[in-house]
């Protein structure tokens, strides 16, 4: 009786693709393309610093005036041919604590600006962390695909073999044919999710969308324990601009209060004339605050947007403790999981392979099942890196929920 050899040998819970290489693309190589050319996190920045610039103009008195003047000309002649010429010099002054409170009005602007740089810095890494992890499990399908069809073509010689020796029916031929372009199908698929992948991560670091290098492993290491999660969530970037957001409405109120006060206004005249020589005046004024429900409304407005704000502040702090913790339970759940896959699921599944190939070269056994286990092996190696790429996901949301990374 012929035999016929069957050298499949398929083993994908310990996979080459676990292995970094030399032309690997890390984590760290992508946050650091992130921070340097990611350009929503340019114009953030750029936004922080032209608000920063508006400390010194909120306490900086208005520019004074200089007038010069030419008096008492006949009609007959030009004015600049009068007899008398002065000197003009008028400076407006606010009360000091009108510009002190609005110097700390721009300046916690500013500061809730420079937490919003850090948010927004946040935001990108988690969506670039969460592309980078579909961007692994692209090239890890390819990969798997691309094993699965070699494995394929080679079953698919021996069926073809055993139908010419008379051991098969032509259905093993056409069963293996028939999952070939399933997986060819699959796999044209995948290729075009890794193009599709790459462009939005090149996006992201700043760059034209073009092809990337493999990405390195999934981190596989627990998350830090959740009271210290919960404890350095208390500085996420996205609370400390709404506790200033609250800080800078305060102090609109008090500047807003403050505008009851009069402004000095101050001058100083010099007078040139042939009949009275050289004189000089002083000039000193008060603003009357007579439209007093200026300032009334401008502090309801305030008082308005500190409550909003104190309201705002307490939305986000709720969001992200319920964050910090949806996001390490899933966190935990996803790396339970793939590690179940790895040590249990995956190892017994490749063990049924092994018992459906050698049924299969030893006519013990048909066709179908050997098929069956050879797609069960595939589906239970993707559900695994699928866990991972779920875990890098919530690892991300959980970096972005405590402002740093983990």
């Amino acid at each position: 009786m012929k035999k016929y050899a069957l050298p499949l040998v398929l083993s994908l819970s310990g996979p080459a693709w676990g292995q970094p290489s030399s032309g690997t693309l890390s984590w760290a190589e992508v946050a650091a393309a992130v921070e340097a050319a990611n350009p929503e996190l340019a114009m953030a920045r750029a936004k922080a610093q032209a608000v920063g610039a508006r400390v010194a103009q909120a306490w900086t008195p208005d520019a004074p005036t200089v007038e010069f003047e030419r008096m008492l000309g006949p009609v007959q002649r030009s004015p600049l041919d009068g007899d008398e010429r002065s000197w003009v010099v008028r400076q407006q002054f606010a009360a000091p604590p009108v510009l002190y409170w609005r110097k700390q009005t721009a300046s916690r602007a500013a500061r809730a600006e420079e937490q919003r740089v850090l948010a927004k810095r946040n935001e990108l890494s988690a969506r670039a962390r969460q592309t980078f992890a579909l961007l692994r499990l692209s090239w890890v399908e390819r990969e798997v695909l691309d094993e699965g069809i070699t494995i394929l073509r080679r079953a698919a010689r021996v069926a073809e073999a055993k139908v010419a020796g008379g051991k098969a029916s032509q259905t093993d031929a056409l069963k293996a044919q028939t999952e070939l372009s399933r997986m060819l199908g699959l796999r044209e698929a995948v290729e075009r999710s890794v193009t599709a992948t790459e462009a939005e991560l090149s996006a992201l670091m700043g760059r034209r969308p073009g092809p990337l290098a493999r990405p390195a492993p999934a981190q596989t290491q627990p998350p830090p324990a959740l009271a210290a999660l919960e404890g350095a969530a208390a500085g996420r970037p996205e609370l400390r601009a709404a506790v200033l957001d609250g800080d800078r409405a305060a102090a609109t109120a008090a500047a807003a209060r403050a505008e009851w006060l009069p402004m000095l206004m101050a001058g100083y005249r010099r007078r040139s004339a042939p009949m009275t020589g050289r004189t000089h005046d002083a000039l000193l004024g008060l603003s009357v605050p007579l439209w007093y429900w200026r300032p009334a409304a401008m502090v309801k407005e305030a008082d308005a947007e500190r409550r909003m704000a104190v309201s705002e502040a307490e939305a986000v702090r709720l969001d992200t403790a319920a964050m910090v913790r949806a996001s390490h339970e899933r966190l935990l759940a996803a790396l339970r999981l793939a590690e179940v896959y790895r040590t249990a699921v995956l190892p017994q599944a490749e063990a049924a392979l092994a018992t459906a190939e050698k049924a299969y070269a030893s006519d013990r056994g048909g066709f179908l099942d050997f098929l069956d286990a050879q797609r069960t092996l595939i589906d239970l190696t993707l559900e695994r890196e699928r866990a991972l790429a779920d875990a890098e996901a919530r690892r991300a949301e959980l970096a972005r929920a405590v402002g740093k990374e983990l």
